[in-house]
């Protein structure tokens, strides 16, 4: 990166609407350019089997990154400073995974990963863990 520094803030959100919006007021307030969560605040799921069209809170400050895989219930979220400089994208090599997100942070031809990991049992019931 031209800058060679961003700054993250990583928070479980215990899937907690109001902390969701402390998180990214806490982040304006920092000048924080990724917000990297763990059990996001989603919104709640109606007759919907899986959740591909499911968000957090929007804000106008931010973008968000979800999981590649929404069949079952996300629990990694990325959100973006729309002011960030590099391009940040969901990576092509990030698994059908709702527990990990991995992001490519690209500026010129400098490119970094960032993984959001989420290493509790998986949702499916067969205890294994992401990691």
């Amino acid at each position: 990166m031209s800058n060679n520094s961003f700054k993250v803030l990583q928070v479980n959100l215990n899937r907690s609407g109001p902390a969701t919006e402390s998180a990214l007021q806490i982040a304006i307030e920092l000048k924080i350019d990724l917000i990297i969560i763990q059990e996001p605040w989603i919104i709640p799921k109606n007759q919907d089997p899986d959740y591909r069209n499911t968000r957090s809170i929007l804000h106008p400050s931010f973008t968000q990154i979800l999981p590649a895989d929404l069949t079952l219930r996300p629990r990694t979220l990325v959100y973006v400073s729309k002011t960030f400089q590099p391009t940040v994208s969901l990576a092509r090599e990030s698994p059908p995974d709702p527990d990990l997100l991995v992001i490519d942070i690209v500026e010129g031809n400098q490119k970094i990963q960032l993984l959001n990991v989420y290493n509790e049992a998986n949702q499916l019931g067969t205890g294994l863990r992401t990691i």
